[in-house]
């Protein structure tokens, strides 16, 4: 038996990336209320 290796995610929903996916467009949420330091460092940038 041949497995075919794929990379497997984890998050709100599983996902499995393989040589058929397109594009893909993977995002993070951040929260600038929950550190002055982080809020600062994205104000900074901006």
């Amino acid at each position: 038996m041949h497995i075919v290796p794929t990379l497997r995610l984890s998050g709100l929903e599983p996902f499995t990336l393989t040589a058929e996916t397109n594009f893909v467009n993977i995002g993070e949420r951040t929260n600038v209320t929950g550190s002055r330091k982080f809020a600062k460092l994205i104000h900074q940038t901006g």
